[in-house]
């Protein structure tokens, strides 16, 4: 008798540890989805999201914010994923390293808004930074653009190996807006047809992804090269037709200098309001 109790005791104990093992990735999955924070990196040289810094997810976890925008290299850039090959062509996709960062992500429940950069695949053995710029090839961009989606849409089919949070919040390129742009080499009419090519792609391959487009109007000030970037980008989504190739418009604030709070909410008010004014001129509320 006491045998078979120990041996009730030991498969109640088992099956707690099961439920405890798996909580974070099915009754709480949920929690961390809708957490409204996260944390955007703009110094990534210090955080290495491939081998994580151990008090980065405690920190974020303690804050409740569990949503981590990978910036600078780590976002997920065409050249670093595919090489072009000597004799013209591409070569298979590579995602070691970034399978390596949605399991580092996962690990502390960390969920990942990515970032598509339109890197040129350069042959194998190249170093050194690529510029986001137009695509020559078209077609073979938004094949990575598929292939990207599809691997981290969470749908079952050519998901990455052990994939628990899918990715579904997609932005296209970063902070193009400034002339000259470390993160954009072409245009803001460029960047306009390559917004509706990537939007058109992303949501064919998950109809639940949220396409975020990139800044387009500079946050240090109003009336400058950033307002006319913009005014240029949404003249020729204007001029392509459709919809607008977008669920959320990106836009960071960032002052140069020491600022009051209030002058710093007005700052913001009217970047926001001046974007709003240009999107609905040009048909895009």
């Amino acid at each position: 008798m006491l045998k078979r109790k120990q041996q009730l005791t030991a498969l109640i104990f088992g099956i707690f540890l099961f439920v405890v093992a798996i909580l974070p990735v099915t009754a709480f999955a949920q929690d961390y989805e809708d957490s409204p924070f996260g944390f955007k990196d703009a110094y990534m040289l210090r955080v290495n999201l491939l081998s994580w810094w151990n008090e980065y997810p405690d920190a974020m976890e303690d804050l409740g914010a569990f949503w981590h925008e990978p910036a600078a290299r780590y976002g997920f850039h065409w050249h670093e994923m595919q090489d072009t090959l000597p004799g013209g062509g591409y070569s298979e996709y590579h995602w070691d390293q970034y399978d390596s960062l949605i399991v580092h992500a996962q690990a502390s429940n960390i969920l990942i808004s990515a970032k598509i950069h339109a890197t040129k695949p350069q042959l194998p053995g190249h170093s050194g930074h690529v510029l986001s710029s137009f695509p020559t090839d078209m077609n073979a961009y938004r094949g990575f653009v598929v292939a990207l989606v599809d691997r981290y849409n969470g749908d079952g089919v050519n998901d990455m190996p052990g994939l628990l949070y899918p990715i579904k919040r997609w932005k296209i390129e970063d902070e193009a807006m400034f002339p000259g742009s470390m993160f954009w080499g072409g245009t803001a009419t460029e960047l306009a047809i390559l917004m509706t090519n990537a939007y058109e792609v992303v949501k064919n391959t998950d109809s639940e992804a949220t396409v975020i487009s990139s800044m387009v109007i500079d946050f240090i000030g109003l009336g400058n090269t950033g307002n006319q970037f913009m005014n240029e980008f949404f003249d020729e989504l204007e001029n392509l037709g459709g919809e607008r190739p977008y669920d959320i418009m990106d836009i960071h604030y960032m002052p140069t200098g020491p600022t009051l709070e209030r002058k710093q909410y007005l700052q913001i008010k009217n970047l926001m309001d001046e974007v709003s004014i240009t999107t609905t001129s040009h048909g895009f509320p």
